[in-house]
């Protein structure tokens, strides 16, 4: 009867991976089918009352909503900093201060890569082409069009995930930022090493293993170290741009900066300053941490706080405002843009809601509104948890990271994994007497290697390239590389148990 729980609390997970494995189906047709499974487990199996899973899907929604918010504006700028040709000016520009072919590359992963993905926006659409304009196979640049932010995508989108992760979890969102920072350091030194492995053109590679090597070790410590300094929402950005200076030095070359306007520019600057102040400047950090906060609370044992000037949506909203005003976009021009971008950014933020949602019920069952207590063997992260830890014991850690590229891989979308796993690492710290800080980071670390093996994003980077029809061939190379990765990602994470207090 045990197993059959376990099988039970398990199941959704397996209905989504055998939805895409055999169907092939979308992110959204996967949230619906998902959380209707769900409600349906919820109720019958584990015995939680309907009114208890609907105030856990409404819990879930306002739990994702910063998430939300975030995406979709960061969407809205991308599309209008791409379709006033904003961007590409800045790509361009900032391309041309690398001499040699893979001192390109690894600027183009490192730098501009991160930089873009720490402002909130899409990056597949950006550095995909960008690295095929520059000599290299489609088939190259559609893998490394995820590769420079996969091992810090705990930090991207403004740092939003790491705020998701502390409001599903309960944990201190400093705490699991410099746990992630730490554990972030292996993985995105091992993305440097392994670049020879997934690329085509391997004669740009030799004699550069090094320098990849030194590259993404300067990127994962400079993403901790801004962490702890500056800010979670900024490390990602501040990182790509040390990244990209340090090897445009290294290159004694110059990058064209007369192609790049200030207004072009000014929406990051807006960015980086605005998160940075109301970080570091601590009476608006007491102000925006403690003063001006909204909880909601639909479930009692459940708080949701929202803090508008901590969250990276106020930012990218004045972002918008500025893009709009510095570059004189027309009234036209905006519906016109913009209206091409939001089927794309309705379908995405709908997806997230449902899963955000699905979450919440599996997190709930078993509990009690009225009463205020929740019965464990009905509680499916606590099955969960009791089964994961007795087939891992102790070295459950290892596997942590696997279980957040799984929930990507499946899904398409890390945040996801966030979402779905990330409660269920607190109870399994609780059967194994382990910190869940570092449980919670290790898998929301490993939900970003899940990017590089996510068929959701390599068919987004392969459209762009004129690579369809590769697709296998890519994950081909990227699935057992996501494997390994998380996997030395686990072992880093079970060593830390040890060193970190």
């Amino acid at each position: 009867m045990d197993f059959l729980l376990f099988f039970a609390a398990a199941s959704p997970v397996l209905l989504i991976a055998v939805l895409v494995i055999c169907w092939r189906m979308s992110a959204l047709g996967l949230s619906v089918w998902g959380i209707l499974f769900t409600m349906v487990i919820a109720f019958t199996v584990f015995h939680t009352s309907m009114t208890t899973i609907l105030l856990g899907a409404l819990d879930g929604l306002i739990t994702t909503l910063p998430l939300l918010l975030t995406v979709f504006f960061g969407i809205m700028l991308s599309v209008l900093l791409i379709g006033t040709g904003a961007l590409s000016r800045i790509v361009n520009g900032l391309s041309k201060g690398f001499r040699d072919p893979m001192h390109q590359v690894n600027g183009i992963c490192f730098g501009i890569e991160n930089f873009v993905a720490g402002a909130g926006i899409i990056t597949e659409p950006i550095i995909a082409p960008t690295l095929k304009a520059v000599g290299l196979p489609a088939k190259d640049a559609a893998i490394l069009a995820s590769w420079g932010y996969a091992g810090i995508m705990s930090f991207t989108l403004a740092g939003v995930f790491v705020v998701i992760l502390s409001n599903v979890t309960g944990l201190d969102v400093q705490k699991l930022a410099i746990i992630s920072a730490i554990i972030s350091i292996i993985p995105t030194l091992v993305c440097g090493c392994a670049m020879p492995l997934v690329m085509e053109k391997r004669e740009i590679t030799k004699g550069h293993l090094l320098f990849n090597i030194s590259t993404a070790f300067a990127c994962g410590v400079m993403t901790l170290f801004f962490v702890i300094y500056v800010s979670s929402s900024t490390a990602c950005m501040l990182a790509g741009i040390v990244v990209l200076g340090g090897i445009i030095l290294l290159s004694r070359s110059m990058p064209d900066f007369s192609a790049i306007r200030f207004a072009d520019i000014a929406p990051f600057l807006i960015l980086i300053v605005g998160l940075s102040v109301v970080n570091m400047y601590q009476p608006l950090r007491h102000l925006a941490n403690e003063k001006l906060v909204f909880s909601l609370s639909v479930v009692p044992v459940h708080t949701v706080k929202i803090r508008p000037l901590m969250d990276a949506y106020t930012y990218l909203i004045l972002a918008i405002a500025v893009t709009i005003w510095g570059l004189k976009i027309t009234k036209h021009q905006f519906v016109t843009i913009v209206g091409t971008a939001m089927p794309r950014a309705l379908r995405a933020i709908t997806a997230m809601m449902i899963f955000g949602a699905m979450g919440q019920i599996v997190a709930f069952t078993g509990y009690e509104v009225n009463g205020g207590s929740i019965v464990p063997e009905h509680n499916m992260p606590w099955v969960l948890a009791n089964g994961l830890s007795k087939m891992s014991g102790e070295y459950y850690p290892v596997f942590a990271p696997l279980l957040g590229w799984a929930g990507t891989f499946l899904t398409g979308y890390g945040s996801l994994s966030v979402m779905i796993f990330g409660k269920l690492q607190v109870e399994i710290a609780r059967f194994i007497n382990v910190s869940p800080e570092i449980l919670a980071s290790a898998m929301m670390v490993g939900s970003g290697i899940g990017s590089i093996s996510s068929p959701f994003k390599v068919a987004m980077a392969t459209s762009l390239v004129d690579a369809v029809g590769k697709e296998g061939d890519i994950l081909r190379k990227t699935i057992p590389i996501g494997v390994a990765i998380s996997l030395i990602t686990g072992i880093w994470s079970y060593v830390l148990m040890y060193i970190l207090p």
